[in-house]
């Protein structure tokens, strides 16, 4: 992780509306946000910068967030950075290629804004946890709370 004092936020979407609206959330926190268009620039700037917390789309044209997670992981080796999976496809089948490529967290579509600032929160925090996973069980009608941000 980043020991600066300023943590470093890399979304990467391939739709540039989503990707605003997740940096409009995260500015409550203070942190540089970093935005990748698709997954080979997200593997890119993680081989040039030092991350915190990245927030991946699955569903990008090219390389998908599944793909990219992994290279991620694969480059980064001990040195973990959290990733959190965010797709609209809350399918069992998804689900389980989110726990397989060890995504750290998953959200749905659209955007639950408290959720994902808590998750953030916990991820970015000075404080270290040993155990970041949020469930990537059945989705549930918690996912489905007002306020959401509507990124597609």
């Amino acid at each position: 992780m980043n020991s600066s004092a300023r943590k470093r936020v890399l979304i990467v979407d391939d739709v540039e509306n989503n990707a605003r609206v997740l940096e409009a959330i995260l500015m409550v926190f203070d942190v540089d946000i970093e935005i990748a268009r698709n997954g080979h620039e997200a593997v890119q700037m993680v081989m040039d910068i030092p991350l915190d917390l990245i927030l991946m789309d699955i569903a990008m044209p090219g390389l998908n967030g599944f793909d990219a997670t992994v290279q991620i992981r694969k480059f980064l080796g001990d040195r973990q950075v959290p990733i959190i999976a965010i797709t609209a496809d809350v399918t069992p089948q998804t689900l389980n290629k989110v726990q397989l490529a060890k995504f750290d967290a998953f959200l749905p579509k659209p955007i639950d804004v408290p959720k994902l600032q808590a998750v953030v929160a916990q991820m970015v925090s000075p404080v270290e946890t040993e155990n970041t996973t949020i469930s990537t069980g059945s989705p549930t009608s918690e996912h489905m709370q007002e306020p959401a941000a509507h990124v597609h």
